[in-house]
């Protein structure tokens, strides 16, 4: 259910499929935009981790799912005492090793840049388990990560 009472104020493909298993799995969420749905996933332990769902096309004209939880921001990360290159290296290296998730960088203003656990799924076989194990990968993840910069933003 959205904040408004409205469980989709956005209908479209999207937001539909969304819409039905969330609501299905028992989870709030909040329809933002006709391309956007945002919601706080809990962890069995009570942690929370904010999770987004946005919508993307490939470049056959696919629609994707793309579900990510925000992390750090890029500013935190460099005024951390981490060391910056072999932190960037890490990500590309669990990238390559990680069948479930991977890492990225999304622009949030002309300054700051934020630190993502994505998953992308394609629209038409995404299947309520697989956005639900994508939803649990993401934000364990993401939870994970923010602990090592001592932050809990997201």
């Amino acid at each position: 259910m959205t904040s408004n009472g409205s469980t989709n104020p956005y209908p479209n493909p999207f937001t539909s499929k969304i819409v039905a298993y969330c609501e299905e799995i028992g989870w709030n969420f909040e329809v933002r935009s006709e391309t956007s749905v945002k919601m706080l996933f809990v962890e069995d332990d009570g942690r929370s981790q904010l999770v987004f769902f946005n919508r993307q096309q490939t470049g056959n004209g696919q629609e994707v799912v793309c579900i990510s939880s925000p992390v750090v921001r890029l500013s935190t990360i460099q005024q951390s005492d981490i060391d910056q290159k072999a932190f960037f290296n890490e990500l590309l290296e669990l990238n390559g090793r990680s069948a479930n998730y991977r890492w990225a960088f999304t622009r949030i203003s002309e300054e700051d840049e934020l630190l993502i656990a994505v998953v992308d799924m394609l629209l038409d076989t995404m299947d309520l388990k697989e956005m639900a194990m994508a939803v649990s990968a993401v934000s364990t993840v993401a939870d994970r990560m923010e602990s090592r910069f001592g932050v809990d933003e997201f």
